[in-house]
């Protein structure tokens, strides 16, 4: 009830603001409350069920009322508003369109499509509404109305449905993240800026494309939300502009299909660097992902061998460095007397334990098979040691408890090699961690062995 009360509350502060930027008599020239209701919808279905729509309607009524608003006149208009906004969500819910969380560019696009649809309903609406209203004519209502309605759509809908949550905007992670903000980082924001600000010096049809540049270096540069959210301080500046004179696109603003080419111009462009900025972090985070997958094995999460001979030669030398290597004993007879998928929960279970006795930053790879090694860098050997002593133990004391209640109990063999001198590389110390392994493996096993030169 307290999250409806302040969602409800939103529309209403958004509501008063379009309706401040409303010619004396007609629509809005922003009105981003439709997109507000349908936003937050969309990314939670259950404000349908509980009556939300109804009370955002009745909420953009009551700001239509106490700006002097004749009471027919706003419950018709917002009448319009929420059935505009019902039928986005029909589409949205009916094709079954994937449009929050967005993850991709077909996101952005069903986006429109389903604003696309909220501005067909308006328009709709407007065939009536617009004699009724204004006495204008049914195909004005019809076409002025789809849009100005889609124009806002496309300019506040896709900020709202890439807004991080709520319960990640708390005061301390925000002070967090603007701790952390570069002022060079900004440099593309005020690009657009100052973009804006030169459009405003000259004059032509092109002139409202002349912040474009700026838009996409943002993509380039931004995350999805701040993208959309630059992109709409541009809408925003764009749209006010045009309807105030204070940039010249060379055509009769007053002329209302001239408004309308604009304005959908306008619209058109505020897609572009929010698709292009969707496209750049898909492909980043899958490019991350196969950087993940090249180096991570991928049953138990740990490095591979090459990951971590790469990222031993990437460090600079520490002082000192321990060799572990380890190998689970008997798991030959695990895999044939329980199955392989056994014997992979037995796997992930000892990286699991292994990994709890490791620091954060101790390189750990599967070096194939049931073999493992760990390098512990700048570690006294004594701690190695205890480190290696306490893998040991706390595996054989930890056995893994099958779905039936089954134990398979199982324990490791650990060869110890550490590094006395800047002669000895790394691959002479992993022969030697090895070979103390193979002592281990044929002294008994569930013991740990060092080298001994």
């Amino acid at each position: 009830m307290k999250k409806n009360f302040v969602l409800v509350f939103a529309v209403f502060v958004v509501a008063l603001i379009g309706i401040f930027s409303r010619p004396s008599g007609y629509l809005a020239d922003l009105w981003p409350a439709n997109s507000l209701i349908l936003g937050f919808i969309l990314r939670d279905l259950r404000l349908v069920k509980n009556g939300f729509w109804l009370w955002s309607g009745v909420a953009m009524v009551a700001a239509d009322l106490v700006t002097g608003s004749g009471l027919s006149k706003a419950v018709v208009l917002n009448a319009g508003n929420i059935f505009a906004v019902m039928a986005g969500v029909a589409v949205a819910c009916s094709a079954r369109l994937a449009v929050y969380p967005v993850r991709d560019t077909v996101d952005v696009l069903n986006i429109a499509l389903v604003a696309f649809a909220a501005a067909v309903a308006a328009g709709l609406f407007g065939m009536f509404a617009n004699p009724l209203l204004f006495a204008g004519s049914v195909t004005e209502g019809l076409t002025y109305w789809f849009v100005t309605e889609f124009v806002n759509y496309v300019v506040f809908l896709p900020l709202i449905m890439v807004a991080p949550t709520f319960n990640t905007l708390t005061p301390e992670i925000i002070k967090q993240r603007l701790a952390r903000v570069n002022p060079l980082a900004l440099i593309p924001g005020v690009s657009v800026i100052a973009l804006c600000l030169l459009a405003m010096t000259i004059s032509g049809p092109g002139v409202i494309a002349v912040p474009l540049i700026g838009l996409l270096w943002c993509a380039f540069t931004y995350s999805v939300f701040n993208t959309a959210l630059v992109t709409l301080v541009y809408c925003v500046w764009t749209l006010i502009s045009l309807s105030n004179g204070y940039i010249d696109p060379d055509q009769q603003i007053s002329y209302w299909l001239n408004v309308i080419s604009l304005r959908v111009s306008v619209a058109m462009i505020a897609l572009v660097p929010i698709l292009l900025s969707c496209y750049i972090h898909r492909n980043r985070a899958r490019l991350k992902d196969l950087e993940y997958a090249s180096n991570h094995d991928e049953l138990t999460g740990t490095l591979t061998r090459r990951a971590l001979y790469s990222l031993v030669q990437e460090k600079e030398t520490p002082a000192s460095m321990t060799l572990l290597m380890i190998d689970l004993d008997h798991f030959k007879s695990i895999n044939d007397n329980h199955g392989h998928p056994v014997g992979d929960r037995v796997l992930r279970h000892f990286v699991e334990i292994a990994r709890r006795c490791l620091r954060p930053d101790d390189a750990f790879c599967r070096m194939g098979g049931e073999e493992f090694m760990v390098v512990l860098s700048d570690l006294p050997s004594e701690d190695a040691n205890r480190v290696a002593a306490r893998i040991r133990a706390t595996f054989e004391e930890n056995p893994l408890v099958l779905d039936s209640g089954e134990t398979i109990d199982a324990t490791v063999s650990i060869g110890v090699a550490v590094k006395y001198s800047d002669d000895d590389d790394f691959d002479a110390l992993a022969s030697k961690a090895d070979r103390a392994l193979y002592e281990a493996k044929h002294g008994g096993r569930n013991r740990i062995i060092h080298f001994a030169d």
